[in-house]
């Protein structure tokens, strides 16, 4: 939890009071001050650090970016969590989780193994992410854009008025369609073979 402000004493008064919070919740000792801006630099590194950290985990299993920045209103992360941790678990696998959940987007990527059945999974995590998403009326879309990843899911966020607003835009500024086809307007449905293709990369091919 971060506190920000002109005013440093009124900070740490606010830092004082989410001690005696956690305190109050059962928690003492839980927190970890870092009033100083020399802690805090240090900890943003670790943070910004953290994604490479993730990636290079060992095992056939790597995290997969495709329900990324998923958001629920912030009242329901809790319970849409634990929902798609449940739905991971279904497959035999966990997420690695990070970022701003203070306004209901955890960033989320699956662990799955491309190279066998990850593929598979990957689909069907999506709809029952979708699902999920839907259920408790977010984004699917909360953060990095919709394209070609996102665009199967994300129709029903704006509506058939709006999407037809999309499409006969698209089509005034671009009647040929050659500006990033399927994009947004009529995307494809997602993991077909013509956008979706699995490439075994060995030293002679790299």
């Amino acid at each position: 939890m971060e506190f920000a402000g002109h005013d440093h004493a009124a900070q740490l008064e606010a830092l004082r009071g989410l001690n005696e919070l956690m305190g109050d919740l059962g928690l003492p000792g839980s927190v970890v001050d870092m009033p100083e801006a020399a802690e805090q630099k240090a900890l943003w590194n670790v943070r910004k650090a953290g994604l490479n950290i993730m990636m290079s985990m060992k095992g056939d299993g790597k995290p997969v970016s495709f329900i990324e920045d998923c958001a629920v209103p912030l009242e329901h992360l809790a319970e849409y969590t634990d929902k798609l941790t449940e739905v991971f678990n279904r497959y035999g696998t966990e997420g690695t989780w990070y970022a701003h959940a203070g306004v209901g987007t955890l960033h989320v990527r699956p662990i799955l193994d491309m190279r066998r059945d990850g593929a598979e999974k990957m689909r069907e995590i999506a709809e029952l992410a979708s699902a999920l998403v839907r259920e408790y009326k977010g984004a699917y879309s909360g953060e990095h854009g919709d394209g070609i990843c996102r665009g199967e899911w994300v129709a029903w966020q704006f509506g058939e008025t709006v999407n037809n607003a999309f499409r006969e835009i698209k089509q005034l500024f671009d009647p040929e369609n050659l500006f990033n086809p399927g994009k947004i307007v009529d995307t494809p449905k997602w993991m077909t073979n013509a956008i979706f293709v699995f490439r075994k990369v060995t030293p002679q091919s790299r």
